[in-house]
């Protein structure tokens, strides 16, 4: 029942980048959702006419995706625009969603072994895009498609395997800059005392996923800048504050005299 219900080549709305990653999105989901409804998968023998087309229209998408991607490793909002670090930070959050679903390994694997060996090589350059432009483009302002610390935290930490030149961004941003980078990052993961502006759940959980990414690889314990110890403290003060959230909305949903809890 589910699996009729899922969008059989989904098409993007627009040839801009946001929109063609969408589509990829929204097609590989739709393609794993119905593979475990009992759709086809990359072991199956069976013909699904669906899935086919959500795993042609995801390969378009790809395609189209990479004809954005610019000589400096970033992708610029149309084919043929300067590249932009908030539209590469899009691609990169997406890529990395279906790729910890195991989704781009299934894609490739139905695809032949070598079929995303562009996009791969694409999104390493983007990553290196957003490390260059990050710490030597510091003062471009976030409506003109800059990265906050938190985004670009949050972002680069699906990454964290790939190499953090700690030193190239000291000597980019300056000793005096870089110090005050790493004091806002272990202010962000580590919150103390009250609780801190952005505590609500969905940011606490981002959070927490932030200092579970970087504290799988040695990389990411450096892009934290204070080893695992450290990580750790964090992930469990995070966890008591989103503990004290849905506490919280607990006591506010109940109706004593009602006896029940409302649902909102």
């Amino acid at each position: 029942m589910l699996a009729d219900a899922l969008p059989a080549g989904y098409r993007p709305e627009g040839k801009d980048v946001i929109s063609l990653s969408e589509a990829l999105y929204v097609n590989m989901l739709s393609y794993g959702l119905a593979r475990r409804q009992g759709g086809v998968g990359p072991d199956s023998q069976a013909e699904d006419s669906g899935q086919d087309v959500r795993i042609s229209s995801a390969m378009e998408s790809i395609s189209k995706i990479l004809s954005c991607a610019n000589a400096d490793g970033g992708f610029g909002w149309f084919e043929g625009m300067t590249s932009s670090p908030l539209v590469t930070a899009v691609v990169l959050d997406r890529y990395a969603s279906l790729r910890d679903r195991g989704l781009l390994a299934e894609l490739s694997q139905m695809n032949g072994q070598d079929s995303l060996d562009d996009f791969d090589e694409a999104v390493c350059k983007g990553v290196e895009y957003l490390d260059y432009t990050f710490f030597s483009l510091k003062y471009r302002p976030l409506w003109v498609g800059g990265l906050s610390v938190q985004q670009y935290l949050y972002v680069r930490s699906f990454y964290a395997g790939l190499p953090f030149d700690a030193s190239a961004a000291r000597k980019a941003m300056g000793d005096k800059e870089f110090a005050g980078f790493k004091k806002n990052i272990k202010e962000y993961l580590t919150p103390s005392g009250k609780r801190s502006t952005g505590s609500d759940v969905l940011s606490l959980a981002r959070r927490t996923r932030i200092l579970l990414n970087l504290g799988m690889s040695e990389q990411g314990r450096e892009m934290a800048g204070d080893g695992v110890s450290v990580l750790l403290e964090g992930a469990l003060s995070v966890l008591s504050m989103m503990m004290w959230c849905l506490w919280r909305n607990m006591q506010w949903s109940i109706r004593p005299e009602a006896g029940i809890i409302l649902m909102r």
